[in-house]
């Protein structure tokens, strides 16, 4: 959806958004070095405020993961610009 419409001339911004919340779908906010099984959750680095980051520098992290459970090969910084982690 987003590549079309960028297509189009219109300027999307992509953020994940992800929590602490755990149901029966699983964790959303565990990733994956891309090549490892080491996996974080994003919510136990963050404190009580949600925390956002931009994944777009060369030097960011989100490079070189990607969410548990996906079946893609894109990194997170290669899916979206922003990463917020929040606590409920």
């Amino acid at each position: 959806m987003r590549m079309h419409l960028e297509r189009k001339l219109y300027h999307c911004v992509s953020m994940l958004l992800v929590t602490d919340h755990v149901d029966q779908r699983g964790i959303d906010d565990r990733v994956i070095k891309i090549g490892s099984t080491e996996s974080v959750r994003l919510t136990d680095i963050v404190g009580d405020q949600p925390m956002s980051v931009a994944t777009h520098h060369h030097n960011s992290p989100f490079r070189h993961v990607i969410l548990e459970g996906s079946d893609l090969t894109n990194s997170i910084a290669g899916q979206y610009e922003y990463v917020m982690a929040h606590k409920l």
